[in-house]
């Protein structure tokens, strides 16, 4: 994004889509050797005028921003970065946050089914890998299994719920709707 015009970058975008979705990764850094606050302006990266929602990637927080805003993240620790996934939020539909298996945020999600009666997610990694994945639901569950496992997933926020998963190479997540 600043092509290196002040030395070292101070912030990056990377932008993914796959057959589900499409979103950015976006990098803001700290260089200085002193923690910082970090402000984020989604204009500044280039993003459509919008309301967007983000997860960072290393704290795992999660909320909105529109492009005509700025939002503050403090105590970036000394030579650290804050990572988000920035996706455009979709009103009354269910959509994957990211997780903290993989920095892309989304590129380990190869399948996404929806009904009335349940959501079905796939979860690939060419490793073994325990985790959690991040989704925003539009509804109440009922119950959630992984690998068909009954776990118990937390709500981190209003309508952001931290699913527990364990990936070895593929993992199926199933949240049954009320």
């Amino acid at each position: 994004i600043d092509q290196f015009e002040g030395g070292m970058p101070a912030k990056l975008r990377l932008d993914f889509t796959n057959e589900f979705d499409a979103w950015h990764v976006l990098c803001g850094f700290n260089w200085s050797d002193n923690s910082v606050s970090l402000q984020f302006n989604l204009a500044s990266f280039g993003l459509d005028d919008g309301e967007y929602i983000f997860r960072e990637f290393w704290t795992g927080e999660t909320g909105t921003m529109r492009t005509s805003a700025s939002h503050l993240f403090e105590n970036v620790a000394p030579h650290g970065c804050v990572l988000l996934a920035v996706r455009r939020l979709r009103e009354n539909a269910a959509q994957y946050l990211g997780s903290d298996l993989h920095l892309s945020q989304g590129s380990e999600l190869v399948g996404w089914e929806e009904n009335n009666q349940r959501l079905d997610l796939k979860l690939r990694l060419p490793r073994m890998a325990m985790g959690e994945v991040f989704l925003r639901l539009p509804f109440e569950p009922a119950a959630w299994y992984v690998n068909d496992l009954l776990v118990s997933a937390r709500k981190a926020s209003a309508q952001v719920y931290r699913v527990p998963v364990e990936v070895d190479g593929f993992s199926n997540i199933r949240i049954e709707k009320q």
